[in-house]
């Protein structure tokens, strides 16, 4: 941090996502990154994907770039279908979006974290709430 100037963990992390990010584009592909990679100077083609939740979708959103929902999307929670059914990328603070904002709002992606799972119960945990979640939303 010191050889870079740089002054705080959100400095490095806008350094380390901005390496990453020109090395991805390099390749000819997008990058896609949480909620932290969006600083003032993200470059417009990257995604965010949020799994702050709503604020940071608007956020992101509102800056330029595209954005995807995690957050309220966590299968490995065991959480009923009703609560996934409440979630709505373009709902709460996104509704107040403008047009052109909503547009950047992809929809929302169902995750799966692993260290909540074995292998004994991973299908019992991905099926029903996907099930779930797919028809609810775009």
């Amino acid at each position: 941090m010191q050889e870079h100037g740089l002054k705080d963990n959100a400095a490095l992390q806008s350094y380390f996502s901005g390496r990453v990010e020109k090395l991805v584009a390099a390749h000819h592909r997008i990058m896609v990154g949480w909620d932290e990679v969006l600083q003032p100077n993200t470059p417009k083609d990257v995604v965010i994907q949020s799994w702050r939740g709503p604020k940071g979708l608007a956020a992101s959103a509102r800056q330029g770039n595209r954005t995807i929902l995690s957050n309220g999307y966590y299968i490995d929670l065991n959480q009923p279908a009703a609560e996934h059914y409440l979630v709505d990328p373009l709902g709460g603070d996104n509704a107040n979006l403008s047009p052109e904002e909503k547009k950047r709002v992809m929809g929302g992606e169902a995750a799966m974290w692993s260290e909540f799972a074995s292998s004994e119960i991973i299908d019992s945990r991905i099926w029903p709430r996907t099930a779930a979640i797919a028809p609810a939303h775009r």
